[in-house]
């Protein structure tokens, strides 16, 4: 069977909610939103960066970042007063999207590779919510504190968030299939 992993992604924090759905349809793409907003105990501030999927963008104008979304979508995201930025079609925007991509893939080696046995998307779903708080190690804010010395990280991200003062946030939906032989049902 074919499934669907919905990710939403901390690009500064690195914390991360997963969850696993039947369809990538609309229905999927906004519970996996409320679900993941439940689990962080709010919403992000700054911009949610999007992919250009059809769940949310009803239409890309030209190359820029304007966007016509989906009715559905705009209520869904002005409820929650979720800040969209959606990255550039084609070749021009495929680095705004790494973090989350790279995540995906390191949660689907770990957790996901021999496929979980399970009888039911929702025992499957209860396992991923325990490997989600499991992974608190791999963020950001878990990491021993610096000293004063060394308070500023030295990698690329703080260089980019230093010029940007609003928080960033990783692409929410990934359109990722796995082919597993559970049972899910």
């Amino acid at each position: 069977m074919t499934r669907y992993l919905f990710a939403f992604r901390m690009s500064y924090s690195g914390m991360a909610v997963h969850r696993i759905f039947a369809s990538a349809g609309h229905e999927a793409f906004f519970e996996g939103h409320v679900h993941a907003l439940h689990v962080m105990g709010g919403v992000p501030t700054g911009e949610v960066r999007y992919d250009n999927l059809r769940a949310a963008v009803a239409q890309v104008l030209g190359l820029s970042r304007r966007r016509v979304e989906a009715e559905r979508w705009t209520a869904l995201r002005s409820h929650y007063g979720l800040d969209a930025l959606y990255c550039q079609p084609g070749v021009r925007g495929a680095h705004e999207k790494g973090g989350v991509e790279g995540q995906i893939g390191w949660f689907h080696r770990n957790h996901l590779g021999p496929v979980p046995e399970v009888d039911t998307l929702a025992e499957l779903n209860a396992m991923i919510d325990r490997w989600d708080q499991q992974d608190d190690a791999r963020r950001i804010r878990s990491r021993p504190a610096r000293s004063a010395s060394t308070s500023r990280p030295s990698n690329r991200c703080w260089r980019h968030c230093r010029r940007r003062r609003s928080r960033r946030v990783g692409s929410p939906l990934h359109a990722w299939t796995a082919t597993t032989r559970s049972a899910c049902g």
